[in-house]
């Protein structure tokens, strides 16, 4: 196995630009082989990387790096790892960049555990816990498997360089959407103050009509009264 062997594996598993697995390939030489500053070199159809040095007399220089077989193994198997780093850093990155502000995300509840919820999203799979669920929702049975909901994104980050997607039910963020829902973007909000499961007060700048109110309240499942300011 050569070099350029191991960069056409990793070129056909990944969709990787050949930029990114060099320079993934560039770091894992480097720290598989504790070495300083990397460059490659590609010439004749061959890959070779050099390191740059200081001798001395304190002296910039460059040599060749010498990989025996069995460290191309131990690189082969860092840059795997650096790759899927990069892949997962880049998914982060995009699916930060597709949400709206308040970071509510529709899911479907696939299984369930003592811990909380499993769910599945347009980004992947997610976890809602238990204590961050609304405790009446929770308490009538309604997180059935099968059903589908608005969850806010309450943590989004990469854990065992995998997506890690924590979602919840109480959030404000997610509250006010569903509030937008039912009433559009006719009316201004300035603050609200709920008690989950039993009511909620919204401050808001004139009075929404009857339907509203009871369209608001079965969304909620709570009761709803409006404080005009």
């Amino acid at each position: 196995m050569t070099i350029l062997d191991v960069l056409d594996e990793v070129s056909r598993q990944y969709d990787v630009d050949s930029y990114t697995i060099v320079r993934c390939l560039k770091r894992a030489v480097r720290d598989e082989l504790g070495l300083g500053e990397v460059f490659d070199n590609y010439k004749d159809g061959k890959l070779d990387f050099y390191e740059v040095f200081v001798d001395r007399n304190n002296r910039q220089k460059q040599r060749r790096v010498k990989i025996t077989q069995k460290r191309l193994n131990y690189v082969r198997d860092r840059l795997y790892r650096y790759i899927i780093e990069e892949n997962t850093q880049e998914r982060l990155e995009a699916i930060k960049g597709t949400l709206e502000n308040d970071k509510v995300v529709r899911g479907k509840i696939v299984s369930k555990t003592d811990y909380g919820l499993e769910v599945s999203t347009r980004y992947g799979k997610a976890f809602a816990p238990m204590n961050l669920l609304n405790p009446k929702e929770l308490e009538e049975g309604r997180y059935k498997i099968g059903i589908d909901l608005n969850f806010h994104i309450h943590k989004l980050g990469i854990k065992k360089n995998k997506i890690n997607i924590v979602l919840d039910r109480v959030s404000k963020f997610l509250t006010e959407h569903i509030i937008k829902e039912v009433l559009g973007n006719r009316y201004t909000i300035y603050t609200m103050q709920r008690m989950f499961g039993k009511r909620i007060k919204i401050y808001i700048d004139r009075e929404p009509s009857q339907e509203e109110r009871e369209l608001l309240s079965m969304s909620l499942d709570e009761k709803v009264k409006f404080k005009l300011m």
